[in-house]
Order: C-alpha cells, then structure tokens, then sequence
C-alpha cells in the first residue's frame, strides 16, 4: 500500500476541546491538529455547553467544530438531542475515517452506528480504566447488552495500555480488532534542548538558572495524589522548585467545576507545606516550554489510562518518576533504564534524591527515554502503525 495516497476525510470526535483541558481531548486535539497540518482534511468535532465557546474555530489547518449543547437539566438535554444527532449523522456522512476519544461523548454509540451504516471505518479509544474501559460500558445498567454489540461494530480498538486490551479481550474473546499503541507525541513540539536553550527557557519564565526543578503536569485533583506528595516533598531537604502545569480553579461552569473544592483544599495544603518552593502556573499554551526547562518529572496518579503529560515529559529528555500502576505503562517503560516506576511516595523522593545528586543517571534515563518515545510513541509512528492496521482488517 502506497501511504502517500491515502488521503481520506478524517473526523476526530472528543467530549472536550481546548481551550478546555482534558487529557483525551488534548489527546484528540493534538493527533487532528498533526494530521492537518500534514495535508489531510480534519474536522475535529466536539460539544459547546450552552454556546460558551466559538461554533467554529480554527487552529493551524485544523479546523474544530462545536455542537451547541443545553446541558442545565434532563429536558434540556433530551432537546439538544435533536440537534447533535442530525450533526453527527452529516459529519459522519462527510468523513472516511471516524476517532471516538472516549466513552464519555454524549451519544458516541449513534456516531457507531451512522458509521457502520454509511460504510466508514471506526476507531475507538478508551481513556480511563474504571471510566469507559470496554469492560465497564458494557456492564452499565441501561443498555448494556446493546452497547456491548455497538461496540463490536467498530473497526479498530486503539489500546493504550495492555489492561484496555485485556479487558477487551475478556469482553469479546478476541484480539482481531486491538491495536496497541502509546498515543502519539508530536516530537517536532516536544524535544530535548541544549543546556544553553534551556538556561534562555528558564530566564523566560522566570525560573532561577540554578534551580533544581520538579515538574508535574495536570489538573490539581485528589486522583492525582497530590497530597500524600505534598507531605512527603515538605520533609526533603534538598533544594528544589516544584511546578505544577494546570488548573487548580475552573469557572462554575467548567466541566471539572465538581472538583473545585477540593483543588482548593490542595492548593492551600501545598502553600502552606512548601510556601515558595511551589509553583502553579495555571493552563499553559507553552507546556513543552516549561518541560525543556524542568530537570524531572513526577506522576503520583492513583488511576491513569496512559497520560499524554508523561510521554512529553519523555520526548523532552526528562526523568520521570511515576506511581506504578499495574498493567498500564508496560507499552513505554523499563524500570530504571528508562523511567522509575515506584510503588510509594517514600521510593518517589528517594529517586529525587538519587536524581538530584547524580546528573549523570538523570542524563542516562531522560536519553533513554527519548528513544523510547522516538521509536514506539512519536505520532509519526503511530499514524503509520495504525494506518496499516485499518487496511488489513479491511482486507
């Protein structure tokens, strides 16, 4: 098959689009935009809550749809119904290729169906194990027998990590459809820098040149484990700066307006712990920026799918130290050659430890890590893994 040609209309469909933040809408967002800018027409098509957002708006080639949606009470959603449909059925109709990211679209399952209809290729993504893993919409009390054989109407099932790919395989006793796969990082955005570029990134962010900095990407929320982290970093005595990249207040409107209290409780246990040695810079545009200019990355998540925050970190040269989560980073790490996997906070600040004091180890891992991400993760690779994929089953 000649790659080059295959040119087909391309649809992204995520519950969130930026400038909303959401791991699988960045996800989404990231894979159109790359795809767009590559020559291949995208339409990446998400909900707008109550018209809060532009109708439609572009970025680069990438052009981002926005269904209005009224999602103040039951009957408001029930009316919006008559008009997401409709729209789901032109843009389906409009697309080859169609990518759900997520169980948590408002009514992915008739996007399923419009598609296997219309004759399109389907691909879909779990994002969060617990959440919308296979296992558990089928197991859901309304219409779960029926959505079970929706789902066996797609055409690829994107696994991020191998327990998605269990679970599927529990659920339908086959692997036929499975492509397992990181998602993709665009590396052309997400690199490592010279010592000299990131002494200039610091001195633009304001970041002290000799600084020791720890980084950590996401929303500030409990499933993160920030707290436990909070208590165990106020007790190093080494010298560092920890910056946290994302929001830790939303507006009430904002679908993560639920978890306002308790990032609030967080923020004021992380000032009052480590004062200056914290820093939350809110969302950032420039998250590679802060990355390239960053020594480590951490990640004390309780539940994770495969964080897109984690494999920057990597493309970037970064040594990251996570929670080990069993089953969900065997697709990108190898414990200690090019990544940490711990099993607690008080293995988590010993690697700090190791880390701070050792560069040629932090040099050795983030080096590692950017093959890792070179060879398995770059959306590059991915996108012709996955192309591939599509056209067998097809055959």
């Amino acid at each position: 098959m000649n790659r080059s040609h295959y040119k087909e209309s391309i649809l992204f469909c995520s519950a969130f689009t930026p400038p909303l933040n959401a791991g699988g809408g960045k996800n989404a967002y990231n894979f159109a935009r790359f795809l767009a800018d590559k020559g291949y027409p995208v339409t990446l098509l998400s909900l707008n809550r109550r018209g809060k957002l532009p109708a439609v708006s572009k970025a680069g080639d990438l052009i981002i749809r926005r269904i209005l949606y009224f999602n103040q009470n039951i009957f408001a959603k029930l009316l919006s119904l008559f008009i997401i449909l409709p729209n789901y059925l032109y843009y389906v109709f409009k697309s080859n290729v169609v990518f759900i990211y997520g169980g948590n679209i408002i009514g992915y399952e008739v996007i399923i169906l419009f598609s296997k209809l219309l004759g399109r290729k389907v691909v879909f993504q779990s994002l969060l194990i617990h959440d919308d893993d296979i296992e558990t919409l089928v197991k859901r009390r309304f219409a779960g027998a029926v959505r079970k054989w929706i789902l066996k109407q797609i055409t690829v099932y994107f696994s991020i990590n191998p327990l998605f790919k269990n679970l599927w395989v529990k659920t339908y006793s086959s692997g036929e459809k499975i492509f397992e796969s990181p998602q993709g990082v665009n590396t052309k955005i997400f690199f490592p820098v010279s010592l000299d570029e990131k002494m200039m990134l610091r001195n633009k962010l304001n970041i002290p040149s000799d600084a020791f900095v720890i980084i950590t990407v996401g929303y500030l929320i409990k499933r993160k484990g920030f707290q436990e982290l909070f208590e165990s970093l106020a007790k190093m005595v080494i010298p560092f700066y920890y910056f946290i990249i994302g929001n830790y207040f939303v507006p009430r409107d904002h679908y993560m307006a639920a978890f306002n209290s308790e990032m609030d409780e967080l923020y004021h246990i992380a000032k009052s712990m480590l004062g200056e040695k914290i820093v939350f810079t809110g969302p950032k545009e420039n998250v590679h920026e802060y990355l390239q200019a960053s020594d480590i990355f951490i990640l004390n998540s309780m539940n994770e799918g495969l964080p897109n925050s984690l494999l920057e970190a990597m493309a970037c040269g970064l040594p990251c130290i996570i929670r080990n989560i069993p089953g969900r980073y065997d697709y990108i790490a190898q414990n200690r050659e090019n990544i940490f996997l711990v099993e607690d906070v008080a293995f988590m600040i010993k690697n700090i430890n190791e880390l701070f004091s050792q560069s040629n180890i932090r040099k050795g891992i983030g080096k590692a890590a950017i093959k890792t991400v070179s060879k398995k993760a770059s959306i590059d690779v991915v996108w012709q893994q996955l192309i591939d994929k599509l056209f067998i089953h097809a055959r």
